[in-house]
């Protein structure tokens, strides 16, 4: 019995060995692994399940973070939306720890995701003081264009591009500005953004708050992004019509690879081999220790010699008697 516990012992090390294998290729996936926002700030991340589903605990490591949307046990079937602003300076993360979760092939998954986040406090920003209209200039004279981005309205102001890359004084800005799910370093002052999107990404939710309340803006909200290398998010102040355009260049980038199933065809199929072979062993280990193969190979061994002896003796003895009847 002591091989056969041997052998127990090394189908354990090979269910180790092979079973962890379906854990690796439908973890969870983040659009960032690094996050940065100030205090008070709100920014989101974008989780993908790579062909799993199931469901995930989201929470936070420290309370340098709350989480606004999409914390605790939720549903994930392809992507999940999760949001959190900063509440103090320092560092921190957002857990994603797989509940109760199978990859398209019925697997049972596990493990843990982490995006850490850092947060910062808002630097303190100076304002130049505006220059004041000269007297042969007065203030409300109407600009046709301006080499900072000030230019009538026209019909398509989403389409425009400015020609300088910072907002023009007198302009107005944005309070804030956010791609969903893509991290942004926002700065008022700053009207042109990059960010590198999936090629399987045909739309994008783009959010715009303005500074003054009296402006327009134009161009947030859902976003179409098949084939479009630029969004652009216009605000407009109504009493100067001065307008400022800000940026968000799109680099369409290739999507990860997904779980391929041949894969875990393969995994099964070895882990099978492996069961059998070692069901092989012990039922071969179990009949030697109860005698079963042994009996039957000492009976053909023992039997052959004994038959042999008797024909040499009757040889023998008619050898004999012949000779003594001559």
């Amino acid at each position: 019995m002591k091989k056969v516990r041997k052998v127990l012992n090394i189908i354990i090390i090979l269910f180790m060995a092979l079973v962890p294998v379906f854990y690796v290729d439908a973890a969870i996936t983040s659009s960032s692994s690094n996050v940065s926002l100030y205090v008070g700030e709100t920014k989101s991340i974008t989780l993908n399940s790579n062909g799993g589903a199931g469901r995930v605990q989201i929470s936070t490591a420290s309370n340098n973070i709350t989480i606004t949307n999409g914390g605790g046990r939720q549903w994930i079937d392809g992507t999940l939306t999760v949001s959190f602003r900063g509440v103090s300076a320092g560092s921190s993360a957002v857990i994603v720890t797989i509940d109760d979760f199978s990859d398209k092939d019925g697997n049972i998954i596990e493990g843990t995701t982490r995006i850490n986040v850092t947060v910062s406090n808002r630097p303190v920003q100076t304002q130049a003081p505006q220059t004041q209209p000269s007297p042969t200039q007065p203030a409300t004279t109407r600009p046709t264009t301006t080499k900072a981005n000030v230019e009538v309205p026209t019909t398509e102001p989403t389409t425009a591009a400015p020609e300088t890359t910072t907002v023009a004084p007198g302009a107005p800005k944005l309070k804030n500005l956010k791609v969903v799910g893509y991290e942004i370093e926002f700065k008022p002052n700053t009207l042109e953004y990059t960010i590198k999107v999936s090629e399987d990404v045909t739309e994008l939710y783009v959010i715009a708050d303005k500074e003054n309340e009296g402006s327009n803006i134009t161009g947030a909200g859902i976003v179409k992004v098949k084939d479009v290398d630029q969004i652009a998010v216009s605000v407009v102040d109504p009493a100067t019509e001065l307008r400022s355009i800000y940026l968000v260049n799109i680099i369409h980038v290739k999507s990860a690879a997904k779980v391929k199933k041949s894969s875990s065809t393969l995994n099964i199929i070895l882990l099978l081999v492996a069961l059998f072979i070692a069901i092989a062993i012990i039922v071969v280990l179990v009949l030697k220790d109860q005698g079963i193969i042994g009996n039957k190979t000492n009976e053909v061994v023992d039997t052959k010699p004994e038959e042999t002896t008797e024909e040499l003796v009757e040889e023998k003895t008619e050898e004999i008697n012949g000779k003594d009847v001559q």
